[in-house]
């Protein structure tokens, strides 16, 4: 049973992509299923075939044309008559995507699409180039029942352009992850952590602001943020901390992974989540940073209801769908009530195993192996 899994995502930063992370514990569960798996992607400008654990080289991905680049390399270079079954990461439909997907179809193979955020219109209003890409997707969408079988996403749609949704929660490897490191802190400091690639959603200047509202208003309380990653939102966010004077209380890392970034797992005291879902009309989150903050153990702040737990799951906060600053006298109270009935590592243990039981990565992809083994309808 061989599986090919089409990306044209760029990694070239491997070790901080959550997006890579998301493909390996893809790998990983078909493989377990019995798949033979090999998968495309780009890295430092060029295209690559990964099978059997031996790369090739299809060429250039251009500048300009990008994943067109991409598909139509896979499309002429690749035996594509080999595999059986196919899952695709959605990127935007245009000629180039539809002309691969019309090649696969010829074999009779049953051919997934993977949508990672949906609905996702608002993401790309902003910009030229992304108002023309999106006009170009609406366009050739309208064929897409023609060539696909399934659409694979995360939202609770039954049809997507007239094609049938497997609805999927974000898979997660716990197996290499470990519970965090409780530091006990000497003083009452509130330490925070927030790990991603900033965009639009992410809205963590929500919480910068609500930081200095709060000490504008005489709050007393030592608050930390701790920001980790990169983004087009980043330079925002310094912007506000300037402007509300909180250079001691919220610190931009850059990229961290391994050791540096466990490190501030271990200071940790929450985890926070997107705070800005609202406006890219996602009000239930299935992002692979959640199921980080529970593979560590961190009880979590977020906006959207995050999938893997119920509502009212006590070691979630759940803070207004909207653009007001967060609330950090509520933050504070809260996360000092959830150790009253058990102690960290209990808590921390309690978080991690109830997210073990909704995604992990032996559990998440079920929905897609059952349907290329022909189990659903």
């Amino acid at each position: 049973m061989n599986l090919l899994i089409i990306t044209a995502e760029n990694f070239d930063n491997k070790e901080s992509s959550g997006i890579y992370k998301k493909l390996l514990t893809q790998i990983n569960a078909f493989s377990r299923a019995g798949f033979q798996v090999a998968y495309t992607y780009t890295r430092n400008g060029k295209i690559y075939l990964n099978e059997d654990s031996q790369e090739t080289d299809l060429g250039r991905r251009g500048k300009l044309l990008g994943k067109i680049d991409v598909f139509n390399k896979i499309k002429s270079k690749v035996d594509l008559r080999k595999y059986q079954y196919f899952f695709l990461r959605y990127a935007l439909s245009d000629f180039a995507f539809l002309s691969l997907l019309k090649k696969i179809s010829r074999n009779k193979s049953k051919i997934v699409i993977e949508i990672p955020t949906y609905p996702y219109g608002n993401e790309l209003k902003k910009g030229i180039k992304n108002r023309i890409n999106l006009a170009m997707d609406i366009f050739y969408t309208k064929r897409l029942y023609l060539y696909v079988n399934i659409i694979a996403t995360y939202s609770d749609d039954n049809k997507i352009w007239g094609i049938p949704v497997i609805t999927l929660k974000n898979g997660y490897d716990f197996e290499p992850v470990s519970l965090k490191n409780h530091i006990h802190h000497d003083d009452q400091t509130l330490h925070m952590l927030a790990v991603a690639n900033f965009g639009l959603w992410h809205g963590y200047e929500r919480m910068i602001q609500g930081m200095g509202e709060y000490y504008a208003g005489g709050g007393k309380r030592k608050i930390v943020f701790h920001v980790v990653g990169e983004g087009a939102e980043g330079t925002k966010y310094k912007g506000i901390v300037k402007q509300y004077q909180l250079e001691k209380n919220v610190i931009f890392y850059g990229r961290k992974s391994g050791k540096e970034l466990d490190e501030l797992y271990d200071i940790a005291d929450i985890g926070v989540c997107a705070l800005g879902f609202h406006r890219v009309g996602v009000h239930r989150s299935s992002e692979l940073k959640s199921r980080e903050y529970a593979a560590k153990g961190l009880p979590i702040v977020a906006a959207s209801n995050i999938d893997i737990f119920p509502d009212d799951f006590k070691y979630v906060l759940y803070v207004p769908r909207s653009d007001i600053p967060i609330d950090i006298e509520v933050l504070c109270a809260y996360c000092d009530s959830l150790y009253i009935d058990e102690g960290k590592e209990k808590v921390a243990e309690m978080i991690r195993n109830r997210a073990i039981g909704e995604c992990d990565v032996t559990i998440f992809m079920q929905p897609v192996i059952d349907y290329y083994f022909g189990h659903l309808k």
